[in-house]
């Protein structure tokens, strides 16, 4: 399936096109229509299977499409390290190149001065925040942050994030999340524990997809990740583990 039956924004499309990538993955031909239609989704699939751009292209789209406030936070997206942070910042950027969606990348062990750039950026408001938890929780204590009109929140590779202890720390950045009548997806597992099973959600999990080679194709093995928010539900992610 190519990427201009996905019905995108044009100028998206001249971003996609320029990277030089033409067919979608299984994973984005099954995860892209369903962000775009609104739906909750939680996705599981091998590295190389191109999930990033599976959640990351439908939410440049509806942020293009949709309205809100240009000082306003559109989507956050929590990673558990910095390398993955800079890594779809990078992708994002390229996606985003022919649109006028702004992205920044936050996360720690760096000095003052890049606080300093961070703090001014998301002061004026980027469309998009890739972060990683501690960085996102010292902006946000300081106030300067609008995440008032935030609509999507995606947690990549949460099972790892729930590995190095971070459920603390997401729970926090979850407290700061305005209220909205969102869905809260969790592993199986979590589900039964939760009673989130009842809720309304969307889920893909591919055991093996190209272009792994078939001595890498393992099962993916689903962590106990078990959100409750009080009085609102957030969950949009795309999160994997090999096992």
């Amino acid at each position: 399936m190519e990427f201009k039956e996905f019905s995108l924004d044009e100028r998206l499309l001249e971003g996609i096109d320029a990277i030089g990538f033409t067919e979608a993955t299984s994973i984005q031909e099954q995860v892209i229509p369903l962000i775009m239609q609104g739906h909750d989704v939680i996705a599981s699939a091998q590295t190389g299977t191109g999930k990033t751009a599976a959640f990351l292209l439908p939410i440049i789209h509806k942020i293009i499409t949709g309205s809100g406030q240009d000082n306003q936070v559109k989507a956050l997206i929590i990673v558990p390290t910095r390398e993955l942070a800079v890594q779809i910042d990078q992708q994002m950027e390229g996606f985003s190149y022919f649109t006028p969606v702004s992205s920044i990348a936050v996360y720690g062990g760096t000095g003052g001065e890049s606080f300093a750039q961070e703090k001014k950026a998301l002061s004026k408001g980027a469309d998009v925040i890739i972060g990683t938890p501690g960085r996102l929780i010292a902006h946000l204590i300081m106030g300067y942050v609008n995440i008032s009109g935030l609509k999507y929140l995606i947690l990549d590779e949460a099972d790892r994030m729930l590995d190095m202890g971070f459920f603390d720390d997401i729970m926090k950045i979850i407290s700061y999340l305005p209220e909205k009548d969102r869905t809260c997806c969790s592993p199986p597992r979590c589900r039964r524990r939760s009673g989130c099973w009842q809720k309304r959600y969307c889920m893909i999990q591919k055991k093996s997809a190209s272009p792994c080679r078939s001595r890498q194709r393992k099962s993916c093995n689903w962590r106990m990740w078990s959100i409750k928010i009080r009085r609102s539900r957030w969950w949009l992610t795309c999160c994997s583990r090999n096992s």
